[in-house]
């Protein structure tokens, strides 16, 4: 929840009343689903505030499409989850996904790469900037834009 300054439109498009508040403010998640060079179509992603897979309450999501991009609205923070699967298919070999991905919420990409540093920033308490440069040093990949 935030305190924002909502201001109403009408139904003429113009502009309303103006309401302050504490509101629930959601941001659009968008991004693709990559392993290594191939696409994975049909997983579906998630938020997840602690990357603890059972959130208690409803988590918002998507599949991804044949491309291995998705698209949904969020207000949660933490990181993406691709979930393997039976569903999950990697188009190269046509075979189902048997490990998750995962990155920082603020990747428009889920990749292994993004894994290792999501990884690192929930093991080591990094934030998604060191977890990113730990990752990028450890593979020498120097100034390469591993979120997208």
């Amino acid at each position: 929840m935030q305190a924002v300054k909502a201001v109403e439109v009408g139904a003429d498009g113009k502009p309303g009343e103006v309401k302050e508040g504490w509101y629930e403010v959601q941001k659009m998640v968008r991004g693709s689903v990559l392993n290594g060079y191939s696409i994975l179509r049909s997983c579906e992603v998630v938020v997840d505030p602690a990357w603890a897979w059972e959130v208690p309450g409803e988590r918002l999501g998507a599949y991804t499409d044949a491309e291995g991009h998705f698209s949904f609205l969020s207000s949660a923070e933490g990181y993406l989850v691709m979930k393997p699967g039976e569903q999950c298919i990697d188009v190269a070999t046509n075979l189902a996904a048997k490990l998750p991905l995962v990155a920082p919420d603020v990747s428009g990409v889920v990749t292994p790469l993004t894994t290792l540093a999501a990884g690192l920033m929930a093991h080591s308490g990094l934030t998604a900037a060191e977890g990113k440069a730990c990752a990028l040093r450890a593979f020498g990949l120097g100034s390469y834009d591993l979120y997208g």
